[in-house]
């Protein structure tokens, strides 16, 4: 049986009015720290003309070193910035490593799924994750793997006042495939302050559900589909699987796709703040909200 979230009911209370301002305030942020070349400068990273091979080795480490001390200067007064222009919109992002749970402890998460199937390889992608800039989450949806209620909920986080129909087919959230500047994604990824969360499921309850699902019910569309013939008979479930799991199956879905296909798992899976279990949805899905502020918002009169 297919685990699903309790409707959510909506918001006791819109999003901050200061959302706007702080908005106007991150855009006229001014950085304290100084350029690179002015870094090196100011830490007498400096090679001067006829300098022996060990000085310009000497040299060439500590400018890799202040590089990197740079990055790390830059990308900490970016996290300090964005807390304060969070407290100020009701959101609190330093309590979040303290309060997000990691639901799966120190068990093996189950990323592999079965690989029933040659797929291409996407394990870098990230195309599949939602983002709320407001709330500074990203999403990773998997098929099968309660992607309609998480697309649901980020309808709702983004006012969409018809949020409880179906997502399958509408727009109106973003997604990073949206998005042209890879870099900015990158930053964003390994950015402390944004929290990504993902749920993961057990892979053979994850096809099992995916078979009931589209060839359950008498519906004989996918059997048509992968047979290309009209007058098939119900695909049985042995049949699916060996169809799917063939070398070079051109059955290839993302309602079974493996799981660490999705949102580049295998590379970025370190970096996701949150990985909950889908047999226990509801429990894990308070977990979450409850450790990114947004459980009296969005939960607490629906969610557990």
């Amino acid at each position: 049986n297919v685990v699903s979230l309790p409707p959510i009911p909506s918001p006791k209370q819109d999003k901050p009015s200061s959302v706007s301002s702080s908005s106007q305030s991150s855009q006229s942020f001014v950085s304290s720290i100084p350029k690179l070349e002015e870094y090196l400068i100011q830490n007498d990273a400096i090679l001067k003309p006829g300098s022996s091979r060990d000085a310009r080795t000497a040299h060439n480490k500590k400018v890799n070193e202040l590089t990197k001390k740079h990055k790390e200067l830059l990308l900490k007064e970016e996290v300090d910035e964005t807390n304060r222009l969070a407290k100020l919109r009701g959101l609190d992002f330093t309590i979040r490593k303290k309060l997000l749970p990691q639901p799966y402890g120190d068990l093996k998460i189950p990323i592999s799924s079965t690989d029933v199937y040659q797929a291409p390889r996407r394990e870098g992608s990230l195309r599949d994750m939602y983002i709320d800039d407001w709330s500074q989450i990203a999403v990773c949806t998997i098929e099968k793997v309660a992607s309609s209620e998480l697309k649901k909920l980020l309808h709702r986080m983004n006012g969409d006042p018809n949020w409880r129909d179906e997502p399958w087919f509408k727009g109106g959230i973003l997604k990073f495939k949206d998005q042209t500047d890879y870099k900015k994604i990158e930053k964003l990824m390994h950015n402390a302050v944004w929290t990504k969360m993902i749920f993961l499921r057990h892979p053979f309850e994850r096809l099992v559900s995916c078979y009931k699902d589209k060839f359950g019910r008498g519906n004989k569309l996918y059997s048509v589909r992968m047979t290309g013939n009209r007058s098939t008979e119900m695909l049985s479930f042995e049949t699916f699987v060996e169809m799917i799991s063939a070398p070079n199956s051109e059955h290839q879905n993302q309602h079974w796709r493996p799981q660490h296909l999705f949102c580049g798992i295998k590379k970025y899976l370190k970096l996701f703040n949150f990985v909950g279990n889908f047999e226990k949805l509801e429990e894990h899905a308070q977990l979450f909200l409850k450790g990114t502020d947004l459980w009296h918002s969005y939960g607490s009169n629906g969610w557990g």
